[in-house]
């Protein structure tokens, strides 16, 4: 009878983790945990920033009346899984509505994901190396600023580790009670996270290996497929019938094109796969512009430079299977690793899922990152077979409290490597700065491109200015009624001025406030520079520009237009 794949002979010189000594046990949780404390502090800085547009529709929505506006929102499409939005709108329910709040939810997922990738690491490796691979979770900069920003990017990493682990589990005793675990770890995955679908081969290949089980027999074996098969299949209808397709859109699709492989000539598939699968490691590290950095250092080398970089990879990779293949353990944890990202590559070629933003595939960071420990410790026992025992304990014991001096460092000084991530739009700050200065009879004119979260901020602040109003040009993607594509300059200005001069209602008005976004970037979205317009439309009407104000990524404009009356200029 087969044995379980955890319980395989470890190489000559290694311990088997699930083997430790009590004192062991109690020092390797005792590291996992300072890992985990130092994670956690680079998440609570800075965790009450103003809230940006992405995050502002979703809070918007689990703010909503009732739980089909929350998932149907009006405006917007939702993008965000039902789990997650349940999990806010319970949290803001109970707790109030604040920035704190809203970001309850997704802190507490990014915790959870340290907690369980430590757990899963500690049952993997030895000690160093469950401490290194836990810090890897721990000190990746989109995973430390998607921890304080409402999306369910957290809840993504958090589903993967919960079914990593779970799979590991049941794979080292596939009995009854793990079986159930199982089946409740892709439950709640599926309905967490949306790619939580590419680890569904993974947890049915696991399941039909089945190693070990004294009491299984092929009948119960189908008895179990069949039943999480029924499951998973009820789910995924579910997730599609009532959460995914009334928010689909082809705009959703235009808007990341560029995340899905076009298989126009080989260079151009090699590219895509390089930048982003082979590159996907080293993106959860490197600064936001070394994406496109790659991409155009890929664009102008030769094909053979790509295609070399491309076989080196494989070859690594082929090395690296080879260096372990006395260790079942590792080559199962591996297998269950690189199986999701397999998954991937099918799903984003058939253009279901695009892969071009660090976000979107944040997912797999804990497959990278425990596949990253796995080789390091391989390779770590190649060198420790020349040294002798006592210095190989002395060396590891030096790694681990180095790696968590690291860690705790890195996290004290986060200002300084993490905060640049971060999408600042200081909508609170401009809104604040605009109540302190605004009279009750001031007009406030909110521009479609923060429509989102100037209506949050409003709630939040308690604040209900007695003229306030918002257009409808010029918003951000991806609205559930997208607007026409205008081409020509004079048509756009008219499409904008038409719709400003009737949200004004062309009425005389004294002072007005103009908030707009500050980003270049959206004016290059859409093609036309809206906030340049319409002030160049109150300056021809005779208004008077007072002040101008910036915040990050917000601009307040005040205008004096006492004497003005608003109209469209021809």
């Amino acid at each position: 009878m087969a044995t379980p794949v955890a319980r395989d002979v470890q190489q000559p010189g290694t311990q088997d983790p699930v083997n430790q000594t009590p004192k062991s046990r109690i020092l390797t949780w005792a590291a996992l945990i300072l890992v985990i404390i130092g994670g956690a502090l680079p998440r609570l800085n800075h965790i009450d920033k103003s809230i940006w547009t992405p995050e502002a529709w979703v809070s918007n929505s689990v703010l909503a009346d009732d739980v089909g506006q929350m998932i149907r929102y009006k405006d917007w499409l939702q993008t965000s899984p039902p789990l997650f939005l349940f999990l806010v709108r319970g949290t803001v329910r109970t707790a109030g509505v604040s920035v704190g709040s809203l970001r309850a939810v997704p802190f507490g997922l990014s915790i959870l994901s340290l907690i369980l990738i430590a757990w899963l690491a500690k049952q993997l490796l030895r000690t160093p190396f469950a401490v290194i691979c836990t810090a890897l979770v721990a000190l990746s900069p989109p995973a430390v600023v998607f921890s304080k920003e409402v999306k369910q990017f957290t809840g993504d990493m958090a589903a993967s580790c919960l079914v990593l682990l779970l799979c590991w589990s049941y794979l080292r005793r596939p009995d009854g009670r793990r079986y159930l675990l199982l089946c409740a770890a892709v439950s709640i995955a599926l309905f967490l996270s949306y790619p939580a679908v590419t680890f569904i081969p993974v947890v049915f290949t696991v399941l039909v290996a089945n190693n070990g089980n004294p009491h299984s027999t092929r009948e119960s074996l189908l008895w179990r497929v069949g039943i999480l098969a029924t499951i998973t299949a009820a789910i995924c209808f579910v997730n599609y019938r009532f959460f995914i397709k009334p928010n689909t859109s082809t705009l959703l699709t235009d808007y990341w094109s560029d995340g899905y492989p076009r298989f126009d000539n080989l260079r151009a598939i090699v590219s895509f796969y390089a930048r982003y699968f082979l590159g996907m490691g080293v993106y959860f590290y490197l600064p936001i512009g070394s994406k496109d950095f790659l991409s155009s250092a890929l664009s102008s080398s030769g094909m053979g430079i790509v295609l070399l970089l491309l076989f080196a990879a494989i070859g690594i990779s082929v090395l690296a299977f080879a260096a372990l293949r006395r260790n079942q353990r590792h080559l199962a944890a591996l297998a269950i690793c690189f199986g999701p990202l397999l998954c991937l590559a099918v799903i984003n070629a058939l253009r279901l899922y695009p892969v071009s933003s660090r976000r979107l595939t944040l997912f797999m960071l804990p497959c990278i990152s425990l596949v990253a420990a796995i080789i390091m410790q391989s390779a770590w026992d190649i060198v420790c077979r020349r040294m002798k025992s006592a210095m190989a304990d002395r060396s590891s014991a030096v790694i681990t409290i180095v790696c968590i001096l690291v860690v705790l460092f890195a996290a004290t000084h986060s200002d300084q490597w993490g905060n640049y991530w971060f999408e600042d739009e200081d909508t609170g700050g401009a809104l604040r700065y605009v109540r302190s200065h605004a009279a009750p009879e001031d007009t406030i004119y909110v521009h479609a491109s923060i429509e989102e979260p100037a209506k949050l901020y409003f709630r939040i602040l308690q604040w209900n200015p007695r003229d306030l109003r918002y257009g409808n040009t010029g918003r951000p993607c991806c609205t559930r009624t997208p607007e026409p594509t205008l081409l020509e300059p004079t048509s756009q200005r008219q499409y904008v001025l038409r719709d400003f001069e009737q949200v004004m209602s062309e009425k005389r008005v004294g002072r007005l406030w103009l908030i707009s976004t500050g980003r270049n970037g959206h004016w290059g979205y859409l093609g036309r520079n809206e906030l340049e317009i319409i002030e160049q439309y109150l300056t021809s009407s005779g208004c008077r520009k007072d002040s101008e104000q910036y915040f990050a990524y917000e601009t307040v404009e005040e205008f004096s237009c006492a004497d003005s009356r608003l109209r469209v200029a021809n």
